[in-house]
């Protein structure tokens, strides 16, 4: 929930789906798997995925009725290190919260999708 609005990518199809006031709108991503949704006014990052795209990171805008894809990149953990597999991985707004071990990794849209997408 973002303010007035609420937001979901679910199974079957994979769309974004938007929820306010009286209004439900859906765009297919064409991205499946992805364990986390951050969203900030029409920028949405879908970050993870099945098997080896696990720390995928997918960067798009909605526009119209269309998702538009931008560049996909990689998500690390600080020194290039790889996100391990049980780390929760979260998205609560425009943040991405990644928990692993004692270690608490948060990036905004912003980080997540810079000029020239994810930083690795």
């Amino acid at each position: 929930m973002i303010g007035e609005e609420a937001w979901a990518y679910y199974y079957v199809d994979f769309p974004v789906v938007r929820i306010r006031a009286d209004e439900v709108t859906g765009r297919s991503t064409g991205v499946s798997g992805a364990r986390a949704l951050v969203v900030a006014d029409d920028r949405v990052t879908l970050v993870g995925g099945y098997g080896e795209e696990c720390d995928r990171v997918v960067v798009g805008s909605l526009e119209g009725q269309d998702f538009r894809v931008g560049g996909p990149g990689r998500l690390a953990m600080p020194g290039e290190r790889p996100v391990p597999r049980e780390a929760a991985v979260l998205g609560r707004g425009g943040e991405l919260h990644v928990v692993a071990g004692h270690h608490w990794l948060k990036l905004g849209i912003e980080d997540l999708a810079g000029p020239d997408g994810p930083a690795r």
